[in-house]
Parts: C-alpha cells; sequence; structure tokens
C-alpha cells in the first residue's frame, strides 16, 4: 500500500494519472463552456522543449552564405500552466483513420493541371501572424506582414468575404495600423471551435500561420517520438501548439475541403492535420538541415509566404499548369517550391486533383 502511495505522488509529479480520463468520445463543445475545462483545450506535458526560430537573412544570397543567417536556438523553460492541466495515458490509444493517398508528383511538381471540385459553399480563413512575441528574445520582423498580405490576397483574387476572414495578429516593428485580435492560443482555439459549429460539408477553410515553430517531446496521442508545434502566446508566455493537439482540434470539422499553410521552423512536421480533402503547405521538411524557414528584409516577409502568395498568387507567375489564368494552391506550392533559396518547402495533399481557393 505505501509503494502505491509513493508510485501515486510520483506521478502526479510528473504529471501522470493511474486512471486518466478518455478523451475518444469528445466531439461538439457548446462556446459558453468555459475554456480551462474543455478536453480539447488541456495542458500536455512535454519535455525537452526547443523554440527553433526562423532564420533572418539581410539579403537575398546564395545558399552557401550561410554568414548571413541569424538564427539561435532557445532552449525554453518547460510551462506546465498550459490552462488546466488533464492529463490521460498515450495508452489509451488514437485510431487515426487510414485513407488513400490522391497526390503525385511528377516532373513538373505537385500541379497535375486538372482543377477538381469547385467549391459551392461559403469561404472561411482563420489567419496568424507573430512579429511580437512575449519578452523581447524572439521577435520576428515580418510574420505580421505575412499575415495581412495573405489577408489582402484572400480577398481581392479569390473574393473571400472580409467579414469571413478572421486575422490573429501581433505586430512587430513597422506594425500596420490596424488593430486586429491578440494571437494567443486561447483566442485561436475560440474561433476553429466556432468555425467548426459554424462551417457545412460544402464550405473551405483557410488556416495560415506565420511565426515560430518548436519541437519537444509532447503526451499529444500521436506515435511520433519527436513532435513539432505552432509558437504563439497567453499575453505573458510562450505556448506551444503541438501537432497533435492541432489534430483533435480540427479531428471532427464538418467540412473535409481545409488547406494548410505553415510558414514556420518544423512546419513539415505538421503532417498529423492529413485527411481526406485537405491539403498541407509547409515552408519546411520535418528534420534535417532543411527544417527551419526564413524571413528576408530584401522581400520584407517570409520567403515560403512570399513566393507562395505575393509572386505565385498576386502576381500570377504561378499561373502555368495551365496557363488560364487561375493560380492553384498546387501552382502556388510548385512555384514557392521551385523558386525558394533557404527554404525547402514540402506539402501533403489529399484534394482529389488541384484545388483552386
Amino acid at each position: 500500500m505505501k509503494r502505491k502511495k509513493i508510485i501515486t505522488s510520483l506521478l502526479i509529479i510528473f504529471g501522470l494519472s493511474l486512471s486518466s480520463p478518455s478523451l475518444a468520445t469528445t466531439n461538439v463543445y457548446p462556446l459558453s463552456i468555459i475554456l480551462n475545462h474543455h478536453p480539447k483545450f488541456r495542458s500536455l506535458q512535454a519535455k525537452n522543449v526547443e523554440i527553433v526560430r526562423k532564420k533572418f537573412v539581410r539579403e537575398k544570397k546564395q545558399l552557401s552564405a550561410s554568414k548571413q543567417i541569424k538564427m539561435k536556438n532557445l532552449n525554453s523553460k518547460l510551462d506546465f500552466n498550459f490552462f488546466n492541466f488533464e492529463s490521460f495515458s498515450p495508452s489509451s490509444g488514437f485510431n487515426f483513420p487510414s485513407f488513400n493517398s490522391t497526390f503525385s508528383y511528377n516532373n513538373n511538381g505537385y500541379a497535375s493541371g486538372v482543377l477538381g471540385e469547385e467549391l459551392k459553399g461559403n469561404k472561411y480563413a482563420i489567419i496568424i501572424g507573430i512579429s511580437n512575441y512575449p519578452g523581447t528574445t524572439i521577435d520576428l520582423k515580418y510574420a505580421d506582414d505575412d499575415a495581412y498580405i495573405v489577408k489582402e490576397i484572400l480577398e481581392s483574387q479569390y473574393n473571400f468575404p472580409s467579414e469571413n476572414i478572421f486575422s490573429f495578429i501581433d505586430e512587430g516593428t513597422g506594425a500596420n495600423n490596424s488593430q486586429p485580435t491578440q494571437a494567443t492560443a486561447q483566442n485561436i482555439f475560440n474561433k476553429i471551435n466556432e468555425l467548426k459549429e459554424k462551417l457545412g460539408p460544402e464550405d473551405e477553410l483557410i488556416f495560415f500561420f506565420s511565426g515560430h515553430g518548436a519541437r519537444g517531446q509532447a503526451n499529444d496521442r500521436d506515435s511520433e517520438f519527436v513532435d513539432e508545434a505552432i509558437v504563439v502566446h497567453d499575453g505573458q508566455n510562450n505556448i506551444y501548439i503541438w501537432d497533435g493537439q492541432l489534430r483533435d482540434w480540427f479531428s471532427d470539422f464538418p467540412t473535409d475541403r481545409i488547406v494548410f499553410i505553415f510558414d514556420s521552423c518544423l512546419s513539415g512536421g505538421m503532417t498529423d492535420l492529413s485527411a481526406p480533402g485537405r491539403i498541407i503547405n509547409m515552408a519546411t521538411q520535418e528534420f534535417g538541415f532543411y527544417d527551419s524557414a526564413v524571413e528576408l528584409d530584401n522581400l520584407g516577409h517570409g520567403e515560403f509566404t512570399y513566393y507562395f502568395f505575393i509572386k505565385a498568387i498576386k502576381e500570377k507567375l504561378g499561373d502555368v499548369t495551365p496557363t488560364d489564368g487561375l493560380v492553384s494552391c498546387e501552382e502556388a506550392f510548385d512555384y514557392a517550391n521551385n523558386n525558394s533559396i533557404y527554404d525547402k518547402p514540402s506539402i501533403i495533399d489529399y484534394f482529389e486533383n488541384d484545388l483552386y481557393f
């Protein structure tokens, strides 16, 4: 009995439980629920967490000019105060649905030249750009500008209604004068849950993030030894939204037509979000030398955002497969992939043929 008490005490200290609550039955929750007690908005135990900062490049040069790149890995202290802590047993199991891949790579890229199913419903977007993090040590210069240009292009090029675009932007130096909603974890989660209640099966959602990425070992119900996260905040501290958490937040969305675009370090690890009908555009590879993203002074943006949205879509330089006046998501990715010098983008595409936003 004494031994059991000792073991129980140690498990509590490390955020574990002998009888953890099951999360398998969590589906739709009223927005009035207190977020601190929402099963999908929980604190996760994680260890060896490291924020991998976006590289800053003063001017566009060849990749060999590595001295032009400013990068510093920040070993962050573990923060267990991610709202209300709720532990669970990883052994409780989570069976992610299996499905067949519908994309293929040809010599010209990922665009097939054939447009897929036309959108029948409404267009929505969640746009996140964080240049001003708590404190001053990991601030970025252009992540907020990335978010603003994405919003502008979705409105002007693809006719997204402004009232259906939800911006969560924290501005850095030389920021826009408008005042969007602060990019806190709670605000982002709240909006995702709100849209989950609102969207229908024929609607479309774009989810864009520009900021820092992190990696560590998190209890986020996947089989990965190393997990990736996007770095947001709670107004005072940096907060990590892990890949498995994002998967849970989007797991029971009413529409399959969701496009994710991540311009952040380690974004190549966001493959947990894969599901039929979705496309995940990532600025980096998951591992190795190309797991870091960059922002450049002479571009005034993150490199991936610049080539994907400004050059490929706004200037229509991505309109090549075929040249028809329309730039699909796959064409924009191909252009960014072919023209980025520092970033090495990756894509997971489960939308049949090419998607036009």
